[in-house]
């Protein structure tokens, strides 16, 4: 096994996770579909980031580093452009990875009255979004 190998591994796992958050969006389970939805796109940067031969934490926020990588390697402005929002939601995500999990013990709602179709479609349009960049990228 090698980088790429790996890499390939990574956005296999991306996709398979991202078809997770759309079965658990039919199925009303916003919550699980915000979840996989994270997930995929954590899967998606750091093959992007092993790709590129970047080692990166061992944590679920990863945005930040793909985009300082890549703004020294010069890619299309067009991916330039994307790295901001890709930064900013899988941010947004991260924050909210716990709660689809344990839910919100201060105000003791359960993950499933914390999250609405509205949001799951919303992460999955990002995950979307981030998995095209990244192949974009890999390209």
């Amino acid at each position: 096994m090698n980088t790429e190998d790996l890499s390939k591994a990574y956005f296999r796992g991306s996709e398979y996770t991202l078809q997770e958050a759309k079965n658990a969006l039919k199925q009303g389970l916003h919550h699980r579909a915000v979840r996989r939805a994270q997930e995929s796109v954590e899967l998606a940067i750091k093959a992007t980031l092993r790709l590129l031969g970047r080692d990166y934490p061992k944590k679920h926020e990863v945005g930040s580093l793909l985009e300082a990588t890549l703004q020294t390697l010069s890619p299309p402005q067009e991916i330039l452009n994307a790295l901001p929002e890709i930064k900013r939601e899988s941010l947004n995500l991260v924050l909210k990875r716990g709660p689809t999990f344990y839910g919100d013990e201060a105000t003791l709602k359960t993950p499933e009255q914390l999250y609405t179709r509205k949001d799951a479609e919303e992460a999955i349009r990002y995950a979307e979004y981030t998995l095209k960049i990244c192949k974009e990228i890999y390209a």
